[in-house]
């Protein structure tokens, strides 16, 4: 960033769970290394507090305003967020992900990550039914597409969600940046030697917060199909998953009904620093997801070495290119056909490997994305108002 150095308002308040965290966690550690960034002061939430104290980043800093509940549903939070920009009158407004939930006197750059508001489609559509969810998702989808709609620019991490802003959303296309996504600081400078499953226990990491649209409830179905499969084959699926909510209790019910609650491991929620650890002691990871934008599991998976088994379609296809295995989206045999494949035929498994090593060559690194993300905020910082 050359010439004028901008006060900006980070707001990542909204975030509660999932990618978004690292994504925040990642884009405030280099901040905070950056003289450049100086003058920058950070909304942020409880989750965004936790990882970045991993990071050795006190979060009770002047620099940071921690909020214990997200504006989106609390009046008092949303109150304070404009009671912040107010007092530090920025020349720009960056929330990492929105929507913010609140309409900002200064100038507002807001990143968009919802595949149902950008690019949502039939088959995610169809897991929900005819069904009260299926009308509480439609209006929801309305509301955050009318808060997305009060920014005055945005900022995405793939392609097929722009093109969603500008189809649905009627965005001007001059007006939106794309930044890919990329594995956070916390892979940098490791070296990855990922195994085949020669011999003992096939690991399979499925690292994910629970959302419905990574449809996760298909993974006691797929333990289930590759039992049938293969009798013999010893594997574990690793979840990260909140073990108190509801809709996890019914995988791991579904899971037991089956007999194949054996075969699923839950870690709970797992600290963003904590995440290589995982890709090193697996053998494949999975993603059985019906809608994303840009998963971190893909460069993590990429710049591990890890080979990924994911759904057959654009939004993977686009990042994993020929560096993943794919299969019919919601179809467990499919999926189970996959992991089998790649755990027996390693001549195939370390092609994609390999692969992938030379597709995440392709995207920014950590610092590079910061980059980016800078001149970004600069160029939408000094335009004319």
């Amino acid at each position: 960033m050359s010439g004028r150095r901008y006060t900006v308002l980070v707001n990542t308040s909204t975030l509660m769970q999932g990618g978004g965290l690292q994504v925040a966690a990642a884009f405030i550690v280099h901040a905070i290394r950056d003289p450049d960034a100086e003058h920058w002061q950070f909304l942020i939430s409880a989750g965004v507090a936790r990882e970045i104290a991993g990071f050795g980043i006190d979060p009770e800093g002047p620099r940071f305003h921690v909020f214990p509940k997200s504006p989106a549903r609390d009046a008092e939070q949303r109150k304070r967020v404009l009671q912040i920009e107010s007092a530090i009158k920025p020349d720009l407004v960056f929330t990492l992900f929105g929507p913010a939930y609140v309409r900002f006197k200064a100038r507002h750059l807001c990143g968009v990550a919802d595949p149902w508001v950008t690019h949502s489609n039939k088959i995610a559509f169809r897991t929900l039914g005819f069904s009260l969810a299926a009308l509480k998702k439609l209006g929801l989808m309305f509301w955050k597409a009318v808060w997305w709609k009060t920014a005055d620019y945005w900022w995405t991490e793939a392609p097929i969600a722009k093109d969603g802003l500008i189809s649905r959303l009627r965005c001007r296309p001059e007006r939106i940046f794309v930044v890919p996504n990329t594995t956070g600081p916390q892979f940098s400078d490791r070296e990855f030697h990922p195994k085949f499953p020669a011999n003992g226990k096939l690991q399979i990491l499925c690292l994910s917060a629970y959302y419905g649209h990574k449809n996760l409830e298909l993974i006691p179905e797929v333990a289930l199909e590759i039992s049938r499969m293969r009798p013999e084959l010893d594997f574990l699926f690793t979840v990260t998953l909140p073990e108190d909510w509801p809709e996890v209790k019914a995988i791991m019910a579904r899971a037991e009904q089956l007999g194949v609650k054996d075969r699923i491991r839950n870690l709970g929620i797992v600290a963003v620093t904590d995440t290589p650890e995982l890709y090193e002691q697996s053998h494949l990871t999975f993603l059985p997801s019906l809608l994303e934008v840009f998963s971190a599991v893909y460069p993590e998976s990429l710049c591990t070495g890890v080979p990924l088994v994911t759904t057959d379609l654009r939004f993977a296809r686009d990042v994993c290119k020929d560096a993943a295995g794919y299969f019919e989206p919601a179809n467990a045999s499919s999926a189970a056909a996959q992991i089998v494949r790649l755990a027996e035929d390693e001549q195939a498994w370390r092609k994609i490997s390999d692969r992938g090593r030379e597709i995440y060559k392709q995207l920014p690194d950590a610092a590079s994305k910061w980059q980016l993300q800078k001149e970004m905020i600069a160029d939408v910082a000094g335009r004319p108002f």
